[in-house]
């Protein structure tokens, strides 16, 4: 890593900050700004902000460099480097971090002002390796959601609900209230961990070093399979920013399956060294994951539009794909976790070829333009059938 580090604090105090807020960078010129702002502005100020530029070829690099000067009472981290990923820009963060607490904000990501306040009102002085909080803003270029990750607060220790909250890391988990659905506690951005806990944990480079997808659903399944103490609350302050174009969702990458595959078998490494690996809980949130990845390789590579594959070739690298031992046994598998689109695509999937996917993405864009509610209606028939 680059000793090139910058802090408009000259020394720092002997006294280390509170929480380390760990920020990896890679060119997000439009968007680096509002993110910093957000950070530097809150209202909880005992904090350090590391940014680990992850060779930016715009200016991003450039506007962190000028934060760090022009906000005299922020302490700042600026490490410029090779570009080599974002687990290992977070790990090169985690590494330098000073604070008791760490935290991690993607860079087009933005927080409201009181957030870490409230977080850290609400934890109190009770000592969590992990603390979650109520759930995060998805904005959208036009629009914003709301997905709630919690509907109570709650503290645990010792392997207090053990299955249910690692079965939490993988899937939408269901609250019985009016058939609705919490969200899945994958994402690094709406919590703030002990940072000697995440240390001892997550430098490994076995937390998805070499993922470029979905890697920070495997971290957070190795820390939640870890940790003593758990807690949560009801605050919420966390904006996702999704569709940009520097998401990784929006990528198109080659090799897909393989990623797949790979990513199974790791997460399945974690969850069968856990002593809760025997409660079917955790066992149907696995199998739903990877019914969930099937769907996600068949959108985002298999039909996609960038693949440029002869029909026959996607046709063979499918049903090789279908045979990798999670994938085969998650086709037979039945679980409570499947969404409507999950369910249509695993029902066809189990039965048909490559050819059913062009059919299913076909029938989705005509319906969706024509009306949402034919589109609801032809899922709603989907899902019971598959039962």
């Amino acid at each position: 890593m680059s000793d090139n580090c910058i802090s408009n604090k000259m020394g720092f105090d002997s006294t280390p900050p509170i929480l380390s807020v760990i920020i990896p960078v890679y060119n997000v010129e439009p968007y680096i700004c509002q993110c910093l702002d957000s950070i530097v502005n809150q209202t909880f100020k005992d904090i350090e902000i590391i940014c680990i530029d992850d060779g930016s070829s715009d200016n991003s690099g450039t506007i962190c460099d000028e934060y760090a000067q022009q906000n005299n009472d922020a302490t700042f981290k600026i490490v410029h480097k090779k570009n080599e990923g974002v687990v290992k820009a977070r790990n090169d963060g985690i590494n330098i971090a000073n604070g008791k607490y760490l935290t991690f904000v993607d860079s087009d990501d933005w927080l409201d002002k009181d957030f870490y306040e409230k977080m850290f009102v609400t934890l109190g002085n009770r000592d969590a390796d992990i603390f979650i909080s109520g759930g995060r803003y998805i904005e959208y270029s036009t629009s914003t959601k709301i997905e709630r990750l919690l509907d109570e607060p709650f503290f645990y220790q010792k392997g207090e609900h053990r299955a249910e909250i690692l079965a939490r890391t993988l899937v939408d988990w269901p609250t019985g209230k009016n058939n609705t659905y919490l969200y899945n506690f994958g994402y690094v951005g709406d919590k703030i961990f002990k940072t000697s806990f995440v240390k001892k944990i997550a430098l490994d480079n076995k937390n998805g070093a070499f993922y470029p997808i979905w890697e920070d659903a495997l971290l957070m399944l190795r820390l939640f399979s870890n940790a003593e103490s758990i807690g949560g609350c009801l605050e919420m302050g966390f904006h996702y920013r999704k569709g940009a174009a520097v998401s990784a969702t929006n990528k198109y990458y080659e090799n897909l399956p393989e990623i797949c595959c790979h990513w199974a078998d790791d997460a399945y490494k974690v969850i069968e060294k856990d002593i809760a690996f025997n409660d079917k809980v955790l066992r149907n949130a696995f199998y739903a994951r990877c019914q969930m990845m099937i769907g996600s390789s068949i959108e985002q590579y298999f039909a996609h539009i960038n693949n440029n594959a002869s029909y026959r070739q996607k046709s063979k690298e499918y049903r090789a794909f279908k045979k990798c031992k999670y994938f085969r046994e998650a086709l037979r598998h039945w679980t409570p976790y499947r969404t409507s689109k999950t369910n249509l695509i695993i029902t066809i999937t189990r039965f048909s070829g490559l050819w059913s996917q062009y059919f299913i993405n076909w029938m989705r864009r005509i319906l969706k333009k024509r009306n949402n509610h034919i589109l609801t209606y032809f899922n709603i028939l989907q899902t019971k059938s598959g039962r």
